[in-house]
């Protein structure tokens, strides 16, 4: 989460880095998604302000990671439900305060410089001059309790300041470290004269209006890069800074500090809400802190402890979403950056709870499920398997023969830009030794799956086959084929590997290349998506069951009926008994399908241009689920047994339908 904000009537407001507004009434302990400030999926809420005269009214400062769209500013009048532009298009906006002395007056920081309104926000205008090379890449903004005239900017490079509204600039870095980003400036709520600003190079403090700055003490420097400075409003002595290394607080205004929290949290803002009249002398102000990893943490003790309150807030990225292929109540959930980056559930997500383990690998790039439980790929290539009894991860390892390369050709590279270990297996006609590269990144493994005992991955480089047992994988052959096979009986298993596309027809013993010939579709205006759409997974549909005594007839009429279905990089294709390929559309895009879900009455295709979407009638029409306040690019999606969908979002964290 990025931003955090609070009325007078002590509803909270939260804002993300993709634009959405999440709310609560109960200050932090529940949650619930409001709305969405843009239609862009890249829209970073960078402060929110209620207007202090309508409780209802709120202000949203938005730049697009986008850097060429800008940003701008944007009201809703519903109490974050619905959105407008208010001003400002195309502006990158960092910064938004409200005149306390006159609320009419609003002020507005961006990468151009600095704006000002004098009618609540309905319309802006410059006050800083246009193309200055100084006064711009504006970080911050404050203004002068008792005087809206006097306005403080922080810039990438120092700060300044204005008696009359803008008319003159005056700079007003005596004392600061030359080439200081000022990110938050703070006026004092009972002495307008002293100033806090925080800066790249640490905290300041000014007693007479910013005309000198003194460096304060305390705060190491690595976390010197503090993102917001909030006084108590009870004790204007106690403020709180918001680093990337924890957050720290000061009773004394400034004189000395302390971490409250655990170094490795990364506090974006802090919200504090007064303590209820009548709560008794020793209650404390309520800190609520918004973070980058852990959602958002509240103490009620003045900072000693802290607590999480994400009930309903559960907005980090979800990079993967796996169901259990012998239990589809269990799920796996990733979740990079957390502090459990791997969490499941045994109910079909109703409750989630960390996945026990004793030894996690360092770092993980990317997870799978198989019949034989959860994987996990290393950055380096690495592989482990998940031991659900002695909760410890154990490690697969590629085979590896050394042989020597011809003297003409140089070893292949890897992503990493070392060079590829190789090994070798003799050619199915030729019985001669093809190297082949070892995994040298997490990417180069697509797939895991296991039959029996036997384990199966694909790589980006070849297939590869071990055991359970053995923990060590070996390149598979391509099995010499004599003659044409007959149509096979049973189900057939596809695995891409080594841009190939690989079948088997007895359960992994014999392994052959497939070539799949899949034919453009020509769409709208006669252009063709993709001219050798790539196959990413194929998948049979099960078969209708024959009568327990049946004739070759019948059993020719099922196998006619057979479904295959292939995700490729231009959309699904499906496959009726030995007919042409065909795109599926009736509203399904053509774009790559990332996730996928096939039952008697429901079809589920995730794809990677963004999009959740489902078909109750095996693909001649579908529906889109996702809306305007969840779009965004899904990462995986199941169905449970009791008919709910599950969804990963890159964006919006894990949902239920």
């Amino acid at each position: 989460m990025i931003s955090l904000t609070a009325s007078t009537r002590n509803v909270v407001y939260l804002g993300t880095a993709d634009g959405h507004i999440f709310v609560s009434d109960d200050v932090g302990q529940h949650w619930s998604l409001r709305g969405r400030v843009s239609s862009r999926q890249d829209a970073v809420v960078q402060k929110l302000l209620v207007n202090t005269q309508h409780e209802n009214e709120l202000l949203a400062a938005v730049w697009f990671q986008d850097v060429r769209a800008g940003g701008g500013l944007y009201r809703s009048n519903d109490a974050g439900a619905t959105w407008t532009l208010a001003g400002l298009s195309g502006e990158v906006l960092r910064a938004v305060e409200q005149s306390s002395s006159d609320p009419q007056v609003f002020v507005a920081g961006t990468r151009g410089g600095v704006f000002r309104s004098t009618d609540a926000a309905q319309s802006w205008q410059r006050i800083s001059p246009a193309g200055d090379p100084e006064l711009r890449n504006v970080d911050s903004v404050a203004i002068d309790p008792r005087d809206p005239r006097i306005i403080y900017a922080g810039t990438y490079h120092l700060p300044w300041k204005t008696f009359d509204a803008g008319k003159n600039w005056i700079a007003v870095a005596s004392g600061m470290i030359d080439d200081s980003d000022v990110m938050s400036l703070r006026v004092d709520s009972t002495s307008p004269q002293r100033i806090f600003a925080s800066a790249c190079s640490g905290i300041y403090r000014s007693e007479n209006g910013a005309t000198a700055w003194t460096k304060l003490q305390g705060i190491p420097y690595s976390s010197r890069r503090t993102q917001a400075i909030v006084q108590d409003p009870e004790d204007p002595r106690t403020l709180y800074a918001a680093t990337t290394e924890g957050l720290w607080l000061t009773h004394d205004g400034g004189e000395s500090w302390a971490r409250a929290t655990p170094r490795d949290w990364v506090v974006n803002d802090v919200v504090v809400i007064p303590a209820a009249p009548g709560s008794g002398e020793k209650s404390s102000s309520q800190i609520l802190l918004g973070t980058e990893a852990q959602g958002v943490l509240v103490s009620l003790d003045g900072g000693i402890t802290f607590t999480p309150y994400n009930n309903g807030f559960a907005h980090r990225i979800t990079a993967a979403l796996l169901s259990d292929p012998r239990d589809p109540r269990h799920l796996l959930a990733w979740m990079p950056g957390s502090p459990d980056p791997l969490i499941e559930s045994h109910d079909g997500s109703m409750y989630w709870e960390p996945l026990p383990s004793q030894a996690r690998p360092a770092e993980i790039s990317r997870v799978f499920a198989s019949d034989s439980g959860w994987w996990v790929a290393g950055p380096n290539g690495a592989l482990f398997n998940y031991d659900a009894v002695s909760h410890l991860w154990i490690p697969f390892r590629f085979a590896l023969t050394a042989i020597r390369a011809p003297r003409r050709a140089a070893a292949a590279p890897s992503r990493s830009g070392a060079t590829s270990r190789r090994t070798a297996t003799p050619h199915p006609a030729t019985g001669r030794q093809t190297p082949v590269a070892l995994p040298s990144a997490a990417s180069d493994i697509s797939s895991v799956r296991t039959i029996g005992a036997r384990v199966f991955v694909a790589t980006s480089q070849a297939l590869w086959s071990g055991t359970l047992g053995e923990r060590v994988l070996h390149p598979v052959a391509d099995a010499a084929r004599t003659q044409q096979d007959p149509a096979p009986q049973g189900s057939r298993s596809w695995l891409a590997a080594g841009a190939k596309l690989w079948q088997s027809e007895d359960d992994g013993k014999s392994w052959h290349a497939e070539s799949i010939s899949i034919t453009p579709e020509v769409h709208e205006l006669g252009l063709v998506q993709d001219l050798h759409p790539a196959v990413r997974w194929m998948q049979e549909l099960p078969l209708p069951e024959p009568p327990a005594a049946y004739s070759a007839a019948t059993l020719a009429s099922t196998l006619a009926s057979r479904q295959v279905l292939a995700g490729t990089s231009d959309g699904l294709y499906r496959q009726t008994g030995h007919a042409t390929w065909q795109l599926v559309q009736n509203g399904l895009p053509a774009g790559e399908p990332v996730s996928y879900f096939f039952g008697d009455k429901l079809w589920l295709i995730a794809t990677r241009a963004g999009g959740l979407y489902v078909s109750r009638d095996a693909a001649q029409t579908w529906e889109r689920l996702d809306n305007d306040s969840v779009v965004g690019q899904f990462t995986g999606a199941v169905v449970t047994p009791d008919g709910h969908i599950v969804a990963a979002s890159l964006t919006e964290g894990l949902l239920r339908y």
